[in-house]
């Protein structure tokens, strides 16, 4: 059993963050936050995209190359 040091880490509250808007684009909403963050982008994504990014999901599966 290893023991992760996290006092160097900081801690991230991102504010005006999007907002899911139903009851089933919960992992897509997951997936999207950890894909922006890890890329230090504005999360400037909606509800309106979630079709979207669950078709590019399902395709980078598919093919073996999530992104």
């Amino acid at each position: 059993n290893e023991v992760v040091d996290l006092s160097d880490w900081t801690n991230y509250f991102p504010k005006d963050i999007p907002q899911q808007n139903n009851g089933c684009d919960c992992g897509v909403f997951t997936t999207q936050f950890a894909n922006y963050a890890s890329l230090n982008r504005k999360f400037d994504f909606s509800q309106e995209n979630m079709s979207y990014f669950r078709r590019k999901m399902a395709i980078d599966i598919a093919r073996g190359s999530i992104t």
